[in-house]
């Protein structure tokens, strides 16, 4: 039975992604989109993260004491999890109006303008994230920082984009990738942050130019920019220390050089932190060891900003809770997180019926911002703000879900602000008029360019109701 769903959970991973890309390669769907990246997610984190523990039998803290149908029950959850979840994200109820009554940003300058841009963004990430020192206010502004940082780099990549081979470009890109990774990084033991600014700088390059180009063409561009930064973020990840949660850039840096390893980077980065382990741990033990906790996730998302300053009694939420829940030794519980994985948070609140609303809200979350996108595809200040925490939606699958859905949705809607505000002061100053700026460097011109109207070859971009 256990090879059954080894085999049932890789089949599984395969289809999803067989899936993503059969409705990019159709026009149906973006091969970027804020969708594709939560799938991305919850097979690390959910699918083939149950692969290694049920091919070694290694269950590490959580043990299992009925295998076989706790495994069962794993794979059908995580198939009714995804087909409800597809099913929300394609009709989009509510949502899709949502979206079209959402203001989008004025159209935004040429290249120059965008890369003055970058730079401003750049220099006013710092002090979001490092300066600000205001009780209750900071953790807020951290984010927003970070928010700024990604789409420094994403307004970059709209601007390298079209022009991926010219050496002049390298010049603006080294000081701005290399300031913001850094500034990220600073004080952080989290990858997410780091993962927001690789991720945003191939956001703005692929909805910049590369959505235009035949599939090849996308695929070996997203390559070969895309292999610096995982293996930045590979890097980081087998460098990092659970007893050092403040180190600097430079102390990172310093780790990577003496420890760093690409091999233990990526087995740990693969196993998905265990986390399908945890959620059949909780699907096992609730409600029949512990009483359930109904729809907690979805109220955590609005506890989630309140300080225990101010709410001393503020439940904890369900990734603080498992160590105790599960006895473990020789750690700290009242300070060790683990992630329940989003299968694990419908386990402990609720069973069968929360599964099915969690995947529900999580479709039209996902779908909203997706629509947004469609709508303004073509605009850089509106399109940047909704990549700007992409590590947060590939965590989403992992957990603490409340925590990393509020940050997600805090994060893009103040930026997606501050690009509005940006906007309207360039556009009342007469600084900069759409279209204007331009670098005066020739973009690209090679045969894999789709024509005005979205076809090439066949290949046609379609909205994103034809999903």
């Amino acid at each position: 039975m256990t090879t059954l769903m080894i085999l049932a959970l890789g089949l599984l991973a395969i289809g999803v992604i067989g899936l993503m890309a059969v409705q990019y390669l159709t026009g149906r769907n973006d091969l970027l989109s804020i969708r594709n990246y939560f799938l991305l997610g919850f097979i690390v984190f959910q699918l083939t993260s149950a692969i290694f523990p049920l091919a070694t039998g290694e269950y590490g803290q959580y043990p299992l004491s009925n295998l076989a149908g706790t495994s069962v029950k794993y794979v059908i959850w995580a198939v009714v999890f995804l087909v409800v979840m597809f099913w929300a994200y394609k009709h989009g109820f509510g949502v899709k109006r949502l979206a079209r009554m959402t203001p989008a940003p004025s159209a935004p300058p040429g290249s120059a303008g965008l890369l003055l841009l970058a730079f401003a963004f750049t220099v006013l990430a710092i002090p979001m994230r490092l300066a600000v020192a205001i009780p209750l206010i900071s953790s807020l502004s951290n984010h927003v920082g970070v928010g700024l940082a990604a789409v420094a780099c994403g307004l970059l990549g709209w601007v390298w984009g079209p022009r991926l081979m010219n050496p002049v470009m390298l010049f603006p890109a080294l000081p701005i990738l290399a300031v913001n990774a850094a500034n990220v990084v600073t004080g952080s033991f989290g990858r997410r942050a780091l993962v927001a600014i690789g991720a945003g700088l191939i956001w703005g390059m692929y909805f910049s130019r590369w959505r235009y180009l035949k599939p090849w063409g996308v695929m070996w561009r997203l390559a070969a920019v895309a292999a610096v930064p995982a293996l930045v973020i590979v890097l980081f990840t087998s460098a990092r220390s659970s007893k050092e949660h403040e180190r600097s850039a430079l102390q990172h840096l310093q780790a990577i050089e003496q420890v760093g390893n690409i091999k233990s980077g990526l087995q740990m980065i693969l196993d998905g932190q265990g986390t399908a382990t945890t959620s059949m741990w909780l699907m096992e033990n609730f409600p029949k060891s512990f009483e359930y906790n109904h729809m907690f996730m979805l109220r955590y998302f609005f506890y989630y900003p309140v300080p225990r300053t101010l709410w001393p009694d503020k439940p904890t939420p369900l990734s603080g809770q498992i160590a105790n829940l599960a006895h473990r030794r020789h750690v700290d519980r009242d300070k060790l997180t683990i992630g329940p994985g989003i299968l694990g948070h419908a386990a402990a609140d609720g069973g069968w019926y929360a599964l099915i609303v969690y995947a529900i809200v999580m479709g039209l979350l996902l779908r909203y911002f997706d629509e947004i996108i469609m709508l303004n595809s073509t605009n850089a200040l509106a399109v940047m703000p909704i990549g700007c925490t992409l590590g947060q939606v590939l965590g989403l699958a992992r957990g603490e879900t409340s925590a990393f859905a509020f940050i997600l949705v805090f994060t893009v809607v103040s930026v997606y602000i501050i690009m509005m505000a940006t906007a309207a002061i360039l556009r009342m100053s007469g600084l900069t008029k759409p279209g204007e700026g331009g670098l005066g460097w020739p973009e690209e011109d090679e045969d894999d360019h789709v024509s005005e109207d979205g076809m090439h070859d066949g290949y046609t971009l379609r909205p994103i109701e034809a999903v």
